[in-house]
């Protein structure tokens, strides 16, 4: 799954908190291989976009060049589930003056699995869903699925609500497979990721009206951003269950589609006969409130 975190320093000045909150996820973030992008509006609103398909030191290193000043932050890793893995493809991609990152998924845009996670472990073995090569879902069916989980996954079977919390994830995501094949109504571009196809189908100027509407028509789940480049006007969806970790004045904060890291960890690093060592290293841990947002559309106050 692709990763967003979206840091906010309302102090005006530079923080040390706030850069040590942001920093301290990159471990994270590298995990996901397909693509970094990352934004960064400054106190004076200057906004600033870095993308690269494979150089994600390149992009660290330029947003975290821009932290002492920034007001707001947000970077986002790849992981592809849908769409060809190219700079395209890379969040944060423009669309109409529009900027837009997501984690999860667009039901209405999403016909393929391509996510190697889709196979997954059982009791004893690895069990494969479906044919990935030829996408070939005509030999299962949503009740066969439900079965190889109920009989592979201990969770699954022990579970009062049908499925362990894993495999409702992705139980769910066949479904929404299932029902673009069945129904046959959209035209999906198979170049483009379904988070990209969103943002180019919905209709402009985006509002919290219109896009309530199209987060349940075309059945968004996840956590999202969208940020107007005309006048910096920003929209969070939430769809999932978004942490967040706040310091204790309210004044600086991350916003995380994962549990957040804490601690940051800064080496001191040396040289000897051309080859670096670390001499040092340093922890820095965040003091900061952990809390959970609660579903919905919301336009962003900075």
């Amino acid at each position: 799954m692709c990763k967003l975190v979206i840091g906010i320093n309302k102090t005006n000045k530079k923080n040390n908190n706030f850069e040590t909150l942001i920093k301290a996820q990159e471990n994270d973030l590298r995990k996901e291989t397909d693509g970094i992008g990352s934004i960064v509006i400054d106190d004076k609103n200057n906004l600033r976009v870095f993308r690269e398909l494979s150089e994600y030191g390149k992009v660290f290193h330029n947003t975290y060049n821009l932290l002492s000043k920034a007001k707001l932050v947000a970077i986002h890793t790849r992981n592809r589930t849908s769409g060809k893995i190219d700079l395209a493809n890379v969040h944060f991609f423009e669309i109409d003056g529009y900027l837009m990152a997501h984690n999860g998924f667009v039901g209405a845009y999403h016909n393929t699995l391509y996510s190697p996670s889709y196979s997954y472990y059982g009791r004893n073995k690895a069990i494969p869903i479906y044919n990935k090569e030829e996408n070939d879902i005509e030999s299962g069916s949503e009740r066969k699925i439900a079965e190889d989980f109920m009989l592979t996954c201990d969770g699954c079977f022990n579970s009062k609500k049908g499925f362990c919390k894993k495999h409702k994830t992705e139980y769910y995501h066949y479904q929404q497979v299932f029902s673009n094949k069945k129904e046959n109504k959209n035209e999906v571009d198979g170049d483009f990721s379904d988070s990209y196809l969103f943002l180019k189908n919905i209709e402009k100027p985006i509002t919290i009206e219109n896009l309530t509407k199209e987060v349940e028509d075309k059945r968004f789940t996840g956590f999202g951003i969208i940020l107007n480049k005309n006048n910096n006007e920003i929209f969070l969806i939430v769809k999932k269950e978004v942490n967040l970790r706040i310091d204790k004045n309210g004044l600086t904060g991350a916003f995380g589609s994962y549990k957040l890291e804490n601690e940051y960890k800064d080496y001191k690093l040396s040289s000897f006969c051309g080859i670096e060592y670390i001499q040092s290293a340093k922890t820095e841990k965040i003091d900061f409130e952990n809390h959970i947002i609660p579903e919905g559309i919301y336009k962003l106050k900075i």
